[in-house]
Protein backbone atom coordinates (compact mmCIF):
# COMPACT_ATOMS: atom_id res chain seq x y z
CA UNK A 1 0.00 0.00 0.00
CA UNK A 2 0.68 3.36 -1.21
CA UNK A 3 2.34 5.79 1.87
CA UNK A 4 0.41 8.27 0.65
CA UNK A 5 -2.73 6.48 1.90
CA UNK A 6 -1.28 6.09 5.43
CA UNK A 7 -2.97 8.67 7.93
CA UNK A 8 -0.05 11.50 8.06
CA UNK A 9 0.90 11.43 11.49
CA UNK A 10 1.96 7.54 11.23
CA UNK A 11 4.65 8.72 9.22
CA UNK A 12 8.57 10.64 10.32
CA UNK A 13 8.38 9.12 13.81
CA UNK A 14 11.70 8.85 15.17
CA UNK A 15 13.61 8.68 18.31
CA UNK A 16 14.87 11.63 20.05
CA UNK A 17 16.35 10.74 22.88
CA UNK A 18 17.07 7.99 24.85
CA UNK A 19 18.37 8.32 28.46
CA UNK A 20 19.23 6.87 32.14
CA UNK A 21 16.33 8.41 34.30
CA UNK A 22 17.49 8.76 38.12
CA UNK A 23 14.35 9.92 39.28
CA UNK A 24 13.16 7.13 41.02
CA UNK A 25 16.70 5.81 41.78
CA UNK A 26 15.83 5.77 45.63
CA UNK A 27 12.47 3.92 44.99
CA UNK A 28 13.93 1.04 43.50
CA UNK A 29 17.06 1.66 40.67
CA UNK A 30 17.61 3.46 37.85
CA UNK A 31 14.90 3.85 35.16
CA UNK A 32 15.58 3.49 31.34
CA UNK A 33 13.56 6.09 29.43
CA UNK A 34 12.98 6.67 25.67
CA UNK A 35 11.15 9.28 24.10
CA UNK A 36 9.96 9.07 20.70
CA UNK A 37 8.40 11.75 18.72
CA UNK A 38 6.49 12.10 15.35
CA UNK A 39 5.47 14.90 13.13
CA UNK A 40 1.33 14.83 12.91
CA UNK A 41 -0.66 16.93 10.14
CA UNK A 42 -4.15 16.94 9.36
CA UNK A 43 -6.15 16.99 6.42
CA UNK A 44 -7.91 20.39 6.10
CA UNK A 45 -9.10 21.66 9.81
CA UNK A 46 -10.34 17.72 11.06
CA UNK A 47 -8.52 14.92 12.04
CA UNK A 48 -8.66 12.02 9.73
CA UNK A 49 -8.79 8.27 10.32
CA UNK A 50 -8.77 5.33 8.09
CA UNK A 51 -10.29 2.06 8.95
CA UNK A 52 -8.51 -0.96 6.69
CA UNK A 53 -10.66 -3.66 6.10
CA UNK A 54 -8.97 -6.04 3.13
CA UNK A 55 -7.74 -3.88 0.31
CA UNK A 56 -10.41 -1.17 0.92
CA UNK A 57 -9.75 2.19 3.09
CA UNK A 58 -12.63 4.21 4.66
CA UNK A 59 -12.13 7.65 5.61
CA UNK A 60 -13.66 9.45 8.52
CA UNK A 61 -13.37 12.98 9.78
CA UNK A 62 -14.62 14.26 12.76
CA UNK A 63 -13.75 16.66 15.80
CA UNK A 64 -16.16 14.94 17.79
CA UNK A 65 -14.84 12.86 20.78
CA UNK A 66 -18.04 10.50 20.71
CA UNK A 67 -17.94 9.59 17.19
CA UNK A 68 -14.40 8.60 17.06
CA UNK A 69 -15.13 6.34 20.58
CA UNK A 70 -18.27 4.90 18.55
CA UNK A 71 -16.15 4.38 15.97
CA UNK A 72 -13.46 2.37 18.25
CA UNK A 73 -16.50 0.57 20.28
CA UNK A 74 -18.42 -0.75 16.82
CA UNK A 75 -14.77 -1.50 15.33
CA UNK A 76 -14.10 -4.15 18.46
CA UNK A 77 -17.31 -5.78 18.04
CA UNK A 78 -15.70 -7.03 14.32
CA UNK A 79 -12.18 -6.56 13.98
CA UNK A 80 -9.34 -7.37 15.87
CA UNK A 81 -10.74 -6.47 19.09
CA UNK A 82 -13.48 -9.04 18.90
CA UNK A 83 -11.88 -11.56 21.56
CA UNK A 84 -11.96 -8.66 24.06
CA UNK A 85 -14.20 -9.76 27.11
CA UNK A 86 -17.57 -8.87 27.78
CA UNK A 87 -16.47 -6.51 30.26
CA UNK A 88 -14.54 -4.69 28.02
CA UNK A 89 -17.20 -4.30 25.28
CA UNK A 90 -19.62 -2.65 27.67
CA UNK A 91 -17.07 -0.30 28.46
CA UNK A 92 -16.27 0.80 25.23
CA UNK A 93 -20.20 1.25 25.15
CA UNK A 94 -20.70 3.38 27.49
CA UNK A 95 -17.58 5.40 26.82
CA UNK A 96 -18.93 6.14 23.49
CA UNK A 97 -22.09 7.21 24.26
CA UNK A 98 -20.73 9.41 26.95
CA UNK A 99 -18.82 10.90 24.52
CA UNK A 100 -15.93 10.70 27.03
CA UNK A 101 -12.46 10.21 25.87
CA UNK A 102 -9.17 8.45 28.03
CA UNK A 103 -7.76 11.49 29.08
CA UNK A 104 -11.24 12.29 30.84
CA UNK A 105 -11.80 9.05 31.95
CA UNK A 106 -8.49 8.93 33.17
CA UNK A 107 -8.56 11.85 35.71
CA UNK A 108 -11.93 11.22 37.35
CA UNK A 109 -10.47 7.82 38.54
CA UNK A 110 -7.31 9.45 39.36
CA UNK A 111 -5.41 6.16 37.07
CA UNK A 112 -2.74 7.03 34.35
CA UNK A 113 -4.22 7.91 30.95
CA UNK A 114 -2.56 4.98 29.15
CA UNK A 115 -3.48 2.69 31.91
CA UNK A 116 -6.81 3.48 31.40
CA UNK A 117 -7.07 2.70 27.89
CA UNK A 118 -5.09 -0.37 28.73
CA UNK A 119 -8.12 -1.62 30.89
CA UNK A 120 -10.64 -0.28 27.96
CA UNK A 121 -9.07 -2.44 25.54
CA UNK A 122 -8.22 -5.51 28.03
CA UNK A 123 -4.70 -4.96 28.37
CA UNK A 124 -4.58 -3.87 32.11
CA UNK A 125 -6.71 -5.67 35.05
CA UNK A 126 -8.25 -2.91 37.07
CA UNK A 127 -8.96 -3.36 41.17
CA UNK A 128 -12.41 -2.85 43.15
CA UNK A 129 -12.22 0.59 43.28
CA UNK A 130 -11.32 1.41 39.86
CA UNK A 131 -14.32 -0.80 38.23
CA UNK A 132 -16.55 1.25 40.91
CA UNK A 133 -14.93 4.67 39.85
CA UNK A 134 -15.46 3.81 36.19
CA UNK A 135 -19.48 2.80 36.96
CA UNK A 136 -19.54 6.14 38.45
CA UNK A 137 -17.89 8.01 35.45
CA UNK A 138 -19.80 5.89 32.57
CA UNK A 139 -23.09 5.52 34.72
CA UNK A 140 -23.00 2.06 34.16
CA UNK A 141 -24.72 -0.28 36.61
CA UNK A 142 -21.99 -1.84 38.93
CA UNK A 143 -23.78 -5.54 39.16
CA UNK A 144 -23.99 -5.40 34.97
CA UNK A 145 -20.20 -4.40 34.71
CA UNK A 146 -18.85 -6.92 37.19
CA UNK A 147 -20.91 -9.51 35.91
CA UNK A 148 -19.95 -8.93 32.49
CA UNK A 149 -16.56 -9.20 33.68
CA UNK A 150 -16.75 -12.17 35.85
CA UNK A 151 -15.72 -12.85 39.07
CA UNK A 152 -12.16 -14.73 38.10
CA UNK A 153 -11.21 -12.52 35.29
CA UNK A 154 -7.87 -12.96 33.36
CA UNK A 155 -6.40 -10.90 31.20
CA UNK A 156 -4.46 -11.76 28.18
CA UNK A 157 -2.11 -9.27 27.03
CA UNK A 158 -0.79 -9.43 23.12
CA UNK A 159 -4.21 -11.66 22.09
CA UNK A 160 -5.55 -8.76 20.13
CA UNK A 161 -2.20 -8.46 17.65
CA UNK A 162 -1.23 -9.87 14.19
CA UNK A 163 2.27 -10.06 13.40
CA UNK A 164 3.15 -7.67 12.39
CA UNK A 165 0.27 -5.52 12.74
CA UNK A 166 -1.76 -4.11 10.17
CA UNK A 167 -2.95 -1.11 11.47
CA UNK A 168 -0.74 1.33 9.98
CA UNK A 169 -0.59 3.40 13.79
CA UNK A 170 0.72 -0.05 15.26
CA UNK A 171 2.76 -1.06 12.00
CA UNK A 172 5.00 1.87 12.85
CA UNK A 173 5.18 1.53 16.48
CA UNK A 174 6.91 -2.12 15.34
CA UNK A 175 8.69 -0.47 12.65
CA UNK A 176 10.70 1.96 15.15
CA UNK A 177 11.68 -1.73 16.96
CA UNK A 178 13.25 -2.77 14.07
CA UNK A 179 15.09 -0.19 12.44
CA UNK A 180 16.53 0.81 15.88
CA UNK A 181 15.63 -2.07 18.72
CA UNK A 182 19.57 -3.05 18.00
CA UNK A 183 20.36 0.71 18.92
CA UNK A 184 18.36 1.05 22.06
CA UNK A 185 19.86 -2.52 23.26
CA UNK A 186 23.66 -1.26 22.53
CA UNK A 187 22.80 2.30 24.00
CA UNK A 188 20.70 0.86 27.15
CA UNK A 189 24.14 -1.88 27.85
CA UNK A 190 26.41 0.96 27.63
CA UNK A 191 24.26 3.36 30.39
CA UNK A 192 22.89 0.68 32.57
CA UNK A 193 25.00 -2.79 31.54
CA UNK A 194 23.76 -5.68 30.89
CA UNK A 195 20.38 -6.13 31.13
CA UNK A 196 16.96 -5.18 29.89
CA UNK A 197 14.37 -2.32 30.27
CA UNK A 198 10.80 -3.50 32.29
CA UNK A 199 7.37 -3.70 30.64
CA UNK A 200 5.45 -4.28 34.44
CA UNK A 201 7.53 -2.11 36.65
CA UNK A 202 6.65 0.60 34.03
CA UNK A 203 5.01 3.46 32.57
CA UNK A 204 4.20 5.38 29.24
CA UNK A 205 2.86 8.59 28.18
CA UNK A 206 1.09 10.10 24.98
CA UNK A 207 1.94 13.66 24.62
CA UNK A 208 1.22 16.34 21.98
CA UNK A 209 3.49 18.69 20.83
CA UNK A 210 3.02 22.03 19.41
CA UNK A 211 5.50 22.44 16.54
CA UNK A 212 4.93 25.09 13.54
CA UNK A 213 5.43 22.80 11.07
CA UNK A 214 2.96 20.30 12.30
CA UNK A 215 2.30 19.17 16.23
CA UNK A 216 4.20 16.09 16.68
CA UNK A 217 3.53 12.92 18.60
CA UNK A 218 5.67 12.11 21.67
CA UNK A 219 5.77 8.90 23.56
CA UNK A 220 7.50 8.17 26.69
CA UNK A 221 8.18 4.57 27.54
CA UNK A 222 9.81 4.62 31.50
CA UNK A 223 10.69 1.11 32.95
CA UNK A 224 12.96 -0.12 35.44
CA UNK A 225 16.24 -1.36 34.28
CA UNK A 226 16.93 -5.19 35.11
CA UNK A 227 20.24 -6.38 35.38
CA UNK A 228 20.70 -10.16 34.02
CA UNK A 229 21.66 -12.48 36.96
CA UNK A 230 25.40 -12.80 37.80
CA UNK A 231 27.04 -16.32 37.93
CA UNK A 232 30.23 -17.78 39.95
CA UNK A 233 31.36 -16.47 43.59
CA UNK A 234 29.58 -13.58 45.27
CA UNK A 235 27.24 -13.60 42.19
CA UNK A 236 23.22 -13.78 42.17
CA UNK A 237 23.44 -16.54 40.75
CA UNK A 238 25.87 -19.14 42.94
CA UNK A 239 28.03 -21.52 41.00
CA UNK A 240 26.99 -25.58 41.15
CA UNK A 241 28.09 -27.27 44.75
Amino acid sequence: MASGRLPAFCRGLYVYQIRQSMNYASAGGPRVTLCLRNASTFDGHLPCRRKLVGHLATTYTSTTPSVLAEMDANQAKTGPLAGLSPGCHELLRFKAERGLTFEQIAKKINRPEVWTAAVFYGQAKPDEETLERLTEVLGISPIKLANAFGEKYIVHRGESWTWPPKDPVLYRLYEVLVVYGYSYKALIAEKFGDGIMSAIDFRTSVKRKADPKGDRVVIELDGKFLPYSTVGQGGSWPADQ
